[in-house]
């Protein structure tokens, strides 16, 4: 049985207006950690496309156990939580199909716009973004501290390291 996941981080130099976001989507095996995934990601960190990249982690039988997208860009004259959206919509773009998907962050925004709690007075294009492509998924939105081992990697690519 495969979990599929997502984890998700937006920045922006405010005083340039220029941002970046991050979103890092595995489906893994029951056996997989988050560990191993950012692991995984650790590993490959250095080679990493300016958009995409792509890995593959099988057992020792040749039977994948993970795969992860990590998925990256920039935006001119944004915000802080346009990134924030903006990396989720774009990690949404990895699947195929709906699935039931946990989305991470550490954006209490991104929680409160996208599950509802807040009112949405900005950004309601991303808001309708979301609604439409999340049609036919379920979606599990967890709130975390920027602590997590997979955030911090997102927040990490999000400011371009």
């Amino acid at each position: 049985m495969f979990t599929v996941a997502m984890w998700a981080d937006g920045s922006c130099n405010n005083p340039t207006r220029q941002g970046g976001w991050c979103a890092i989507v595995s489906a893994r095996n029951d056996g997989v950690t988050e560990t191993d995934i950012a692991e995984l990601v650790h590993i490959a960190h250095l080679s990493l496309s300016d958009t995409r990249t792509d890995i593959e982690d099988f057992d020792g039988d040749n039977k994948l156990r993970a795969k992860v997208s990590i998925l990256r860009g920039r935006e001119e004259n944004t915000t802080d939580q346009r990134m924030e959206l903006i990396a989720i919509l774009k990690g949404l773009e990895a699947f195929t199909k709906p699935c039931h998907v946990r989305i991470v962050t550490d954006s209490a925004y991104a929680i409160g716009c996208l599950g509802g709690s807040y009112k949405v007075e900005a950004n309601l294009d991303l808001i309708n973004e979301w609604k439409v492509r999340t049609r036919g998924f379920i979606v599990d939105l967890i709130h975390v501290s920027s602590n997590n081992p997979l955030i911090e990697w997102c927040n990490r690519l999000a400011h371009g390291s």
